[in-house]
């Protein structure tokens, strides 16, 4: 459904023509379309209560008409567009209630005057979509206010088929996002399977997120749906039941949902670009005694013991990246959650950035630093390879780092960020010269020797002016250090590391040569050390014992207290960045220079005294059998409760605490050794 340049009519006819709706390059059955297909008539009654008999209906991607009819049947004005002639020749002979209200034209190229609609339909269309965005404005256009978008989307992250005509599989905060920029009120859920998006969006003259009441994962209804959210950030966060979780109302409690299989997912949205700091309220009780584990994402926020009585619990508050989060509760029995809230308040990027791993923190907050010297924002930055999180979920984005510029991040994985963008490359999917800054850190060591000049030539041709560009390099140490932590991980967690194996069997970039790639096209390039190698391998060991039982509060408190302290840019170092400008000027190298560590500098020794008693903090944390803090059990919540404050991270000690920083550094490294080798034994 795009007009995009390579998408003529003759190359859109033979995508979808016949052979895709029997199967080919497609999720249909050999048989047909027609055998097997996604219905949405549920919609067509709901719809029908809500608006005037004759209202006007126009249904994207209508195939064989069958909604087209469905909606001529609710008491619909309704009509059909689809790029197939195929499809539009099967709806004109097949379907007599379609026949002469369908055909043929792309999404962005509409042949409707603009507000003359008030209901469009577009299930299971966007996802087939080159171009997305110009798409959605024309349906903005052809609606009138008050008119409804309503259509249902693939999430990437849980949708396990391929489809070779699915050119934007992208997740719910990418379409939220760009609905609310619209100016639509977006109410949303997840109906029939997890993966399965289903919306409906009011042009509105108060955009904004629609309170859960009407979208319900079982159906429709106005009564109590399991998740509020309140607090002064509420506008922007909305909780929704994913899986795993089926309505089970209770005189005392309409809004509760069962999880037989002891296992519930809900989503957690928090829109715009901004984080907040979250506080879950929950009340549960599982069929027998035991713990209920909440999880979000990779962090394990919470942790209680349950009881046949419902129990209400307050967790931890939480510093929650823009985007959308896996929310899960986990028990060793069937689980009833009662009662879930959400207190929504704004929170500081800098109390988000000092949780997030150490290694991820110290290159982008590096970067972060180098950038001031490269023009003034607003600037177009594009961050390559930007999935800042592990295999849940992320713990920031690029926007958390650069607020004042206009960020994008692309990489190989999916994450729910509306800035992010899953694509494979070089090439990638955006014209030459269209970033003022391309950031791409720690993925040249992930490309085979023989695709790293390939990227390099990406980076370049997509940069108009500066590239910064970070990896660990084969410099003295490196594959040792990566060595080390691959057999650690595989000692006490029984698998090989996928990252570290590609480090290893791929081989370390050359960091001469790539210095010299760049400077033979022209460029000036300044190299700065991060990531103290001595420290970087400490911390990778230290936080093998803090991951457990999970990312929970030690994990997040050793790392806040490492990035708060430990600026490590100086060598011997795990990574270097290289700081490129491909016009060749050097009027900002010095600058740039100076952001590695200074051991010269007057306050060198208090500075290393300062970070060895935060490093022999963090090692004492780890070494210490780990405690897992329950959650408040606060019973029925009194009026006007609010969420505790974050627990401060303890500043360094004095400079008089250690005759030498040594000490208490080998000491605790000492015992960190001792800790690891016991847990292999055992």
């Amino acid at each position: 459904m795009s007009s995009a340049p390579d998408l003529d009519a003759r190359t859109l006819a033979a995508l979808y023509g016949e052979g895709y709706y029997h199967g080919v390059g497609s999720g249909y059955p050999p048989a047909g379309y027609e055998s097997e297909h996604a219905s949405w008539q549920h919609w067509v009654a709901f719809l029908a209560a809500q608006r005037a008999p004759g209202s006007r209906w126009l249904d994207l991607g209508c195939a064989y008409g069958y909604l087209v009819a469905e909606a001529r049947a609710g008491g619909f004005t309704a009509v059909g567009v689809d790029v197939s002639t195929y499809a539009l020749a099967r709806a004109r002979r097949e379907s007599p209630a379609a026949a002469g209200r369908v055909l043929r034209a792309v999404a962005d190229r509409l042949p409707f005057a603009a507000a003359c609609f008030d209901v469009v339909s577009a299930f299971d269309v966007l996802e087939h979509l080159h171009r997305p965005e110009p798409a959605l404005a024309e349906i903005a256009r052809i609606l009138k206010p008050g008119g409804v978008l309503i259509g249902a989307t693939p999430d990437p992250l849980y949708f396990a088929g391929h489809e070779e005509t699915h050119f934007s599989e992208l997740p719910p905060s990418y379409w939220i996002d760009r609905l609310l920029a619209l100016g639509f009120t977006v109410d949303f859920r997840f109906f029939q399977a997890a993966y399965n998006l289903e919306f409906a969006a009011v042009l509105s003259t108060a955009a904004g997120l629609a309170p859960a009441a009407n979208l319900r994962p079982e159906g429709f209804g106005t009564g109590a749906m399991l998740g509020t959210v309140t607090g002064a950030a509420a506008g922007r966060v909305a909780i929704r039941v994913r899986t795993g979780l089926i309505a089970a109302p209770q005189p005392d409690a309409p809004d509760a949902y069962w999880s037989g299989a002891a296992d519930g997912l809900c989503y957690l949205l928090v829109s715009g670009r901004e984080p907040c700091r979250i506080t879950v309220r929950v009340e549960a009780c599982a069929e027998r005694c035991g713990d209920l584990v909440v999880d979000l994402g990779d962090q394990e926020i919470g942790r209680a013991a349950l009881a046949a009585a419902p129990q209400l619990l307050e967790l931890p508050s939480v510093p929650v990246a823009a985007g959308g989060h896996a929310l899960r509760f986990r028990a060793a029995s069937p689980l009833l959650l009662r009662r879930l809230e959400i207190a929504a308040e704004p929170a500081a990027r800098d109390e988000l950035l000092a949780r997030m791993p150490f290694d991820m923190y110290q290159r982008y907050d590096h970067a972060r630093a180098a950038a001031v010297w490269l023009g003034a924002p607003p600037r177009r930055i594009l961050d390559v390879g930007g999935v800042m999180g592990g295999a849940h979920g992320h713990f920031a984005a690029l926007a958390d780092f650069f607020p004042d510029d206009d960020t994008r991040a692309v990489d190989v994985r999916v994450a729910d960020h509306p800035d992010h963008l899953a694509a494979a490359g070089p090439p990638l999917p955006f014209a030459a010269a269209s970033f003022d800054l391309v950031l791409c850190q720690d993925v040249l060591e992930h490309v085979p020797p023989e695709g790293r000049a390939p990227l390099l030539d990406e980076l370049r041709r997509l940069s108009r002016r500066f590239v910064v560009l970070g990896a660990p390099f084969a410099t003295p140490g490196v594959r040792d250090a990566d060595a080390v932590l691959f057999a650690l991980v595989e000692a006490r967690h029984g698998y090989a590391h996928g990252f570290l194996r590609e480090h290893l069997a791929h081989g370390h970039p050359d960091l001469a040569a790539t210095i010299a790639y760049f400077e033979a096209a022209g460029a000036s390039v300044v190299a700065l050390p991060n990531g103290y190698l001595p420290y970087w391998s400490l911390m990778q060991a230290a936080n093998l014992l803090l991951a457990e039982p999970a990312l929970g509060a030690r994990y997040a408190r050793a790392q806040a207290r490492y990035n708060g302290q430990v600026a490590d840019r100086r060598e011997p170092a795990y990574r270097h960045l290289l700081v490129i400008d491909l016009s060749g000027a050097t009027d900002w190298c010095d600058d740039v220079r100076r952001l590695a560590t200074d051991d010269a500098a007057t306050d060198a020794a208090a500075r290393r005294l300062g970070d060895a008693h935060a490093i022999s903090e963090i090692l004492t944390l780890a070494t210490t059998p780990a405690t897992v803090a329950a959650p408040a059990a606060v019973g029925r919540e009194p009026a006007g409760a609010t969420a505790a404050a974050p627990t401060p991270v303890a500043a360094a000690p004095t400079a008089t605490a250690h005759a030498s920083p040594a000490d208490g550094f080998y000491a605790g490294l000492r015992r960190l050794a001792r800790r690891i080798v016991q847990s292999r034994r055992a």
